[in-house]
């Protein structure tokens, strides 16, 4: 089994060897090789997004998955007083 990783920085490269010792674990003898797939940046969104999780799966050495690793940002409405 293959799954590609797309991350966006340094803090999403940072938890690949937690998720590898998580895996580990879990599937012994069933590892699952995972590919980076790096972004300097932000992860694109709608069809760029689409086309490139569809070039992973499909490519020449196609992925049985695809997981986004990004951060979530909360933006809070203000309003003035």
């Amino acid at each position: 089994m293959k799954i590609t990783l797309i991350v966006e920085g340094k803090t999403e490269k940072a938890f690949l060897p937690y998720l590898r010792k998580f895996l580990e674990s879990r599937l012994p003898n069933k590892m699952p090789r995972l590919d980076v797939n790096p972004y300097d940046g932000r992860i694109p969104t709608g069809d760029k997004l689409k086309r490139d999780v569809q070039r992973l799966l499909s490519g020449q050495f196609p992925s049985d998955y695809v997981i986004a690793l990004t951060d979530v940002l909360r933006v809070a409405s203000l309003r003035s007083l």
